[in-house]
């Protein structure tokens, strides 16, 4: 929690949000610390995770994704994608 009040605060202080791109940036924060403490929980346990039903680490790694053959879009795509989604 202490991680995303620094994020916050930056954002304000520092950036000078205010409004709409305020509250985006505060939920975009906020999901990447999650995602940071959940890669870090990962990377920990990662024998355990990978034993679970659906073999989570396996799931989440783009990288172990690649090679069971899942496709992936071309960089041109991606940024396309990207900037469309805003």
């Amino acid at each position: 929690m202490h991680d995303v009040l620094d994020d916050w605060r930056y954002l304000e202080e520092e950036c000078h949000l205010k409004g709409e791109a305020l509250n985006q940036w505060r939920l975009i924060s906020v999901m990447r610390r999650t995602a940071q403490i959940f890669g870090h929980w990962i990377g920990v346990n990662y024998e355990s995770a990978e034993k679970t039903p659906a073999g989570l680490a396996s799931l989440l790694s783009i990288t172990e994704q690649i090679k069971a053959g899942a496709k992936t879009e071309q960089p041109e795509e991606f940024i396309a994608h990207a900037h469309s989604a805003g």
